[in-house]
């Protein structure tokens, strides 16, 4: 009887760490945004995932590759992000953020704690965890929509050289598009433009490997769903 009840520990730890080699994204730490009557908890999630574009921006990669004759640079990152309380019906965000790698080394290469120093008030970091066995994943992305054409033709206009005149022109056949998807407001580290970051969730049976942007989102790469 012993043995077999050892057997069965060993199979079923043995059956943990394979299910967890298979995982693409090993380990993960969990943000936690704390309550606060002052201060309402959008602007919060505004000073948090600022902070985490700007580790990630520390932490890029950057890949030189010919496209047409001329050299690019792609820049990406290796972490990814989920919204575990994430919920599109209610445009809401929920109040945790994971942050996931896909090695313990990495993870501490980011050094989290450093980059949410000055959040200590407001939202608790934990620990490096190991990510369980998980069914689902899920896929971040984000979303653009037409929502201000005015501000659009004038950045066309300045962009292309153009009259503001014609580049109204230009978006004179578009729409302006509702959406009910969360979003967080986020200044870009290159062009230092304020802009709404929307955000759109997919849950998928099977995990999808891939890059990720400095924003911690993807269109193909997925992060565990638990």
């Amino acid at each position: 009887m012993l043995l077999l009840t050892l057997f069965v520990v060993v199979y079923l730890t043995v059956d943990q760490k394979i299910k967890n080699e298979n995982n693409d994204m090993k380990v993960y730490q969990e943000i936690t945004l704390q309550p606060s009557p002052e201060i309402p908890q959008n602007f919060i999630w505004e000073k948090l995932f600022q902070q985490i574009h700007m580790a990630l921006v520390d932490t890029k990669i950057s890949h030189k590759h010919d496209a047409n004759g001329k050299e690019k640079v792609a820049e990406y990152s290796e972490y990814g992000l989920s919204f575990t309380n994430y919920n599109s019906q209610i445009n809401a965000l929920g109040c945790q953020l994971r942050v996931f790698s896909d090695g313990e080394k990495k993870m501490e290469r980011l050094n989290l704690s450093r980059w949410l120093e000055r959040l200590l008030d407001y939202c608790k970091c934990s620990t490096i965890q190991t990510v369980p066995t998980v069914t689902q994943f899920s896929r971040f992305q984000r979303r653009q929509f037409v929502t201000n054409i005015e501000h659009m033709a004038r950045r066309r206009s300045k962009r292309k050289h153009e009259t503001l005149e014609k580049a109204r022109s230009h978006y004179a056949d578009f729409n302006i598009q509702l959406t009910r998807l969360p979003f967080i407001y986020v200044q870009s580290l290159s062009s230092e433009k304020r802009f709404r970051l929307f955000i759109e969730q997919e849950i998928v049976s099977q995990e999808k490997t891939g890059s990720f942007s400095c924003y911690g989102l993807s269109k193909q790469a997925t992060v565990p769903w638990f």
